[in-house]
């Protein structure tokens, strides 16, 4: 039978027979855990840790005493089989039910789906925020495995509302944008991109002044944080100061840096927009990370990324004392940034705990439960070494190195790359054929000869700009 479950705002749960009456917090909890990874499976152990602040001795004859329960208000309602066992873990079967975040994430792909049209890129914008009903996960702060999953879902409304936003600056001067712009800055004054999205409606409006009094208002702000603007918000001051700002040919409404902005053909994608991986101030930088384990070096090519312990984070921390989604690092356009999710245990750099966005400089050290993390910033200077300049490859070999790290690019950049079989298939070559030709791009690109050969070649490639997201 049918159910609609909604995340996005105060839990609640509809089956064919009328509301779930999901009782306590903890049933609660589970069911909201289990919601958020729908259609996976996910283990005892991360549930108790999600549901309870101190998993109790009994933790696995608990968890089935709560899932039962689940089970029975879920069939009171109409809604039967909907939570399924297999190998001490449990998955919340989606195909007979309806959950508002997966409807979310499907809308906002049909919108950059549609990046080219964007009055109906709006349109389907708008239909995902209005699916929010208030904070996500509000109920549940005192969980910190929850709250951080709280904290990511506000991180995606804000970046779905970016996006509408910049797409509606595509569509010529809306007169209460300005307004909503006005509001957001009020709210979140460290975050850049409402201040350069109020600087160009307001000179798309003919209010010069008032754009460039709100860079002021903007510098004032980040210096109470001890920040400044980042290159961009600086270039867009001057371009309003010198009248440089120019309409996007075909967009009468939309004002942009001359030669500096996305092209029309790419409305969504505004410049400085903290999700485009070719953010041009962003420094070669790598990620040193030290665990029991052994340790790893990453570059960083992308100006966001997630550390934790959920298989879905960016740079996946396998301990016990790191929270699913434990802290973000984020380039904003002049600094790296790192900001802890509301952690269990804390993140702190150079032995103290953070508690509030902190700014990192090269030699920082960073603690993320038993994980040590450094930010290496790559020298430029001619007499230091430099990241080596991406070679130029024939357009077979770009096929095939796009192929190997389609993965990478895709966001998952500590992914392993394509395996051989499906980067024969993507370029229509025999395996042994990919396989000789992406020794040669190793040794093209300098990659070390080792075990993992190819996988190093990946992270080379993209780290040297050979290959690059988008």
């Amino acid at each position: 039978m049918t159910f609609e479950l909604r995340l996005l705002g105060p839990l609640e749960v509809d089956g064919p027979a009328g509301a779930v009456a999901l009782g306590g917090q903890k049933n609660r909890a589970v069911l909201a855990l289990l919601a958020l990874s729908a259609g996976r499976y996910v283990t005892t152990g991360t549930l108790l840790d999600g549901a309870w602040e101190v998993p109790p001795p009994s933790g696995a004859r608990t968890l089935r005493s709560v899932l039962s329960r689940l089970r029975a208000a879920l069939s009171d309602a109409g809604v039967d089989g909907s939570i399924e066992a297999a190998a001490n873990s449990y998955a919340l079967k989606v195909a007979s039910g309806r959950i508002d975040l997966q409807e979310v994430l499907a809308r906002a792909e049909r919108a950059r789906e549609l990046r080219h049209d964007p009055a109906a890129a709006v349109a389907e914008l708008r239909g995902a925020l209005g699916m929010w009903r208030g904070p996500a996960l509000e109920e549940f702060a005192d969980l910190p495995a929850l709250a951080a999953e709280g904290h990511r879902l506000a991180e995606l409304r804000a970046s779905l509302l970016e996006e509408r936003l910049a797409a509606e600056l595509t569509l010529g001067e809306d007169p209460g944008l300005v307004g909503e712009l006005e509001t957001l800055v009020a709210r979140e004054p460290l975050r850049e991109r409402w201040w350069e999205l109020l600087i160009t409606s307001l000179y798309g409006a003919g209010r010069q002044a008032d754009a460039l009094r709100a860079f002021q208002r903007c510098r004032s702000a980040l210096a109470e944080a001890g920040l400044e603007p980042g290159p961009a918000l600086v270039e867009l001051d001057q371009r309003v100061a010198t009248h440089t700002l120019e309409p996007v040919a075909g967009r009468s409404g939309r004002w942009s840096p001359a030669a500096t902005t996305a092209t029309p053909a790419d409305p969504i994608t505004p410049t400085a927009d903290l999700a485009s991986s070719a953010t041009p101030a962003m420094p070669p930088t790598v990620m040193k990370v030290r665990t029991e384990a052994g340790s790893r070096r990453y570059p960083l090519v992308r100006p966001r990324v997630s550390l934790g312990s959920d298989p879905g984070s960016d740079v996946v921390i396998p301990d016990s004392a790191v929270s699913r989604i434990h802290a973000h690092l984020e380039w904003t356009g002049s600094q790296w940034l790192l900001t802890d999710q509301g952690s269990r245990n804390g993140t702190f750099v150079n032995g103290h705990r953070i508690d509030a966005p902190h700014t990192l400089v090269s030699g920082d050290a960073v603690r993320v439960g038993r994980a040590l993390i450094e930010l290496e910033t790559v020298p430029s200077s001619p007499q230091t070494e430099t990241l080596p300049e991406p070679p130029t490859l024939a357009e077979p070999q770009q096929r095939l190195l796009m192929a190997l790290c389609r993965p990478l690019l895709a966001g998952d950049l500590f992914d392993a790359p394509a395996g051989l079989a499906e980067v024969a298939e993507a370029v229509g070559v025999p395996v042994d054929q990919a396989a000789v030709e992406l020794d040669r791009l190793a040794e093209l690109l300098g990659a070390p000869g080792r075990s993992d050969r190819w996988a190093q070649l990946a992270r080379t490639a993209v780290a040297t700009g050979a290959v690059r997201p988008g």
